[in-house]
């Protein structure tokens, strides 16, 4: 039996490199990346594709339409994260919904499975009732984004009734990810200010004093497999780890391994914000959960002892 033919965005990214790693023996992939050094080095089908042209000019129709389209490629995450105040919110979504409009078109795929992500959650309260006093208001510019898309693919299949999947997963990072000031994921950001920067004291929100941490090796790619093998007309699956650790916990267990690695040489003090927490349980009301099982703790430990 032939194998499926799986068209990648995002290919060159650390998330699409993960993919390729856990679908290339299964599936007849063809990976598409603006990144020129990993389509040089890349051993298998790849194309070099920006988002600058619609990918059916570059892919044949006969395949395009028997393919299932994943979908990863997005406006760079570490420039949300920028301070750059020129970077407006207008023109991440254009630049997104770009993108999205340049890889999905007549003829369409036989399915598609966009990878969106767990900040788009209470964005139907930000949109409708937005106010300084809303307790769960988001100001991610990444999760509008990631919202907005979602949107553009529900309306587009309710049209023309194509099969489509959402996979939201929540908190995922690289494992190559360094500790950062404010360029990468809670996990390095926190890090980065315990043992690099040495910070003497760390606050805490209460609206933010639990972390959930998960890494594509560990679940993603198995409810990829999963949908790519048998998709529905509309799907939507939260990628979630249910065991999740306390940023009290969290600066604890990091701050012992610094301690104990002669890193530190004095644990930094706690600061507690105030302000009304809404349970995670309340922001998130999707009936189709898959759990990754994975203690937050062993993230940890392997992550610390990779950098340090």
């Amino acid at each position: 039996m032939p194998k499926k033919t799986v068209i990648l965005s995002g290919s060159g990214g650390w998330l699409g490199k993960t993919t390729i790693e856990n679908l290339r023996q299964d599936y007849e992939l063809i990976c598409l990346s603006r990144n020129k050094h990993f389509i040089d080095q890349y051993p298998g089908n790849a194309i070099y594709w920006d988002g600058s042209e619609h990918l059916q000019n570059i892919v044949a129709d006969s395949i395009y339409s028997n393919s299932t389209l994943v979908h990863t490629a997005s406006f760079p995450y570490s420039l949300y994260r920028s301070e750059n105040a020129t970077l407006s919110l207008a023109k991440i979504i254009k630049s997104e919904i770009n993108l999205f409009e340049m890889l999905i078109g007549k003829p369409y795929p036989k399915s598609i499975i966009y990878v969106s992500s767990s900040a788009i959650h209470s964005l139907e309260n930000y949109f409708s009732s937005y106010s300084d006093s809303t307790s769960c208001k988001i100001a991610s510019k990444f999760g509008i984004a990631k919202f907005i898309i979602e949107q553009e693919l529900i309306a587009l299949s309710r049209i023309n009734n194509l099969r489509f999947s959402i996979i939201r997963p929540q908190s995922i990072f690289s494992n190559e990810e360094k500790p950062s000031d404010n360029k990468g994921h809670l996990f390095s950001d926190l890090i980065y200010k315990l043992l690099i920067k040495k910070e003497s004291s760390i606050s805490i929100s209460l609206a933010r004093n639990y972390l959930m941490v998960m890494t594509p090796e560990f679940h993603y790619t198995n409810v990829l497999k999963k949908e790519i093998n048998d998709i529905s007309h509309a799907n939507y699956i939260e990628l979630k780890n249910k065991n999740c650790i306390e940023l009290e916990q969290f600066i604890h267990e990091v701050v012992n391994y610094g301690l104990s690695h002669a890193i530190l040489s004095n644990k930094p003090a706690i600061l507690y914000g105030k302000s009304d927490a809404q349970k995670l349980e309340e922001k998130v009301n999707i009936p189709n959960y898959c759990y990754c099982d994975v203690d937050p703790k062993i993230l940890i430990e392997k992550y610390l002892t990779k950098h340090f």
